[in-house]
């Protein structure tokens, strides 16, 4: 009878307890119903934060400068974000054109693509308050509001690729594998910031002359991650700083290098 009793199946947990699935590769996840046009996805997803991307990198310090007397407290977490920026970009292209097609793939591309909604849905919030004022004042704080729109497109495009990788994988799986693309995507980017940083530093040496190396090639390699990145070369800015006479100002080699590549008086950033 003890033999009997084991062998009898266990009693079924009450319906507030049970496992909503059956296993992991059966995890619920919102798909969405339809496709939009390909032009829809390249225009918002694409060309619009390349421009944002443009505008950030080129007009941003200037007006910043312009109106705070200094852009380096707006532009906190450069030159990791352009790189994240341009990462997701590439992810988007890359992805659209098998956008149709099935495959395991799909749940690696869909974990760039929602890093890629996070991102920018991030960035629409915290420029919210500026952009309501900019609308206000000038109108064209509007820009600002459209990463809403980008985030909902890589959003989308992100749940699509990772209904494509369920099919394939289940549910489970599939989202892992994005969940672990997306932390190898933002890994290399961090890393990829770090990198330009140290080029950075010591490109700046070399100009200051604590460094042996070609002057020239290091005021190349700044004037290029001053373009994209977009590092402020504010390493360039306090070197000159340390090499300046404070009595009468005079232009120091890394001065007069950071007046080629930003085009800024040294003299007005001084102070």
């Amino acid at each position: 009878m003890g033999e009997a009793e084991k062998a009898a199946p266990a009693a079924p947990l009450p319906r507030g307890l049970r496992w909503p699935w059956r296993s992991w590769r059966d995890l619920p996840l919102p798909v969405p119903d339809s496709n939009p046009p390909l032009s829809f996805d390249l225009l918002l997803g694409a060309a619009v934060p390349a421009l944002l991307l443009h505008l950030d990198l080129h007009w941003l310090p200037t007006i910043a400068g312009g109106l705070l007397g200094d852009a380096s407290g707006v532009l906190p977490f450069r030159p990791y974000t352009p790189i994240l920026a341009f990462a997701c970009i590439a992810a988007l292209l890359a992805w659209l054109p098998f956008r149709r097609r099935g495959g395991w793939a799909h749940a690696v591309a869909a974990g760039p693509l929602l890093l890629g909604a996070l991102f920018a849905g991030g960035t629409a919030v915290v420029l919210l308050p500026a952009s309501l004022m900019g609308a206000l004042v000038l109108g064209i704080g509007l820009l600002g509001l459209l990463p809403f729109l980008t985030a909902a497109v890589f959003a989308g495009a992100g749940l699509r690729a990772l209904a494509h990788g369920r099919d394939r994988l289940g549910a489970g799986p599939a989202l892992a594998m994005a969940l672990l693309a997306a932390c190898v995507l933002g890994g290399g980017c961090l890393a990829a910031g770090r990198l330009v940083r140290i080029a950075e530093f010591r490109a700046t040496e070399v100009i200051a002359g604590e460094r042996r190396g070609d002057p020239a090639a290091a005021e190349r390699r700044l004037r290029l991650l001053h373009s994209f990145p977009g590092v402020d070369l504010r390493a360039l800015l306090w070197k000159a700083r340390e090499m300046g006479d404070d009595g009468d100002r005079r232009i120091t080699p890394a001065g007069d290098a950071w007046r080629r590549i930003t085009g800024l008086d040294f003299v007005e950033e001084w102070d």
